[in-house]
């Protein structure tokens, strides 16, 4: 999974450092802030840890916690106080989503897929990255229906 990881990181960086984004990119940003706001919310809180550093480092992005405002520096925007054309504006909110999750995918991973992470998964290999088969398998985990659970017995 370390080396899944670093493989995919490295991937993710240059489809970040594109004018614009996947066809996709867009939507699949807003589905996953509106599908779990919480993981987005912890990545912008300013509050980094190793796991952010790490990810913003691999996704070449500026980790959440070096934004902030003083008085020679505006309020930060999307894009840690750069301006941006409006082209970019989607790759920007893609990046923050990618490091929302990236920070959340780790060694053990593959251990308990979450269904972000394969969700996540999924759309990259939808932008023409080829899971690796430890991936593959946080996909296949997550596609696998749960058990019913028991009836309610009146």
């Amino acid at each position: 999974m370390a080396a899944a990881n670093e493989t995919r990181r490295e991937w993710v960086k240059g489809l970040l450092q594109r004018k614009t984004a996947p066809k996709a990119a867009l939507r699949f940003a807003v589905e996953t802030m509106a599908a779990d706001p919480r993981a987005l919310s912890r990545w912008l809180s300013g509050q980094p840890n190793r796991a952010q550093d790490s990810a913003a480092a691999d996704l070449g992005i500026d980790a959440p916690g070096q934004w902030w405002t003083t008085r020679d520096k505006p309020a930060p925007t999307l894009t840690s106080g750069e301006q941006v054309p409006d082209a970019r504006l989607a790759v920007a909110l893609l990046a923050h989503v990618a490091g929302a999750i990236e920070s959340g995918l780790h060694r053990q991973s593959w251990r308990n897929p979450g269904v972000g992470d394969a969700r996540w998964l999924r759309f990259l290999d939808s932008c023409g990255y080829t899971l690796a088969d430890i991936e593959q398998r946080i996909v296949e985990a997550a596609e696998q229906p749960t058990a019913d659970p028991a009836p309610d017995v009146t």
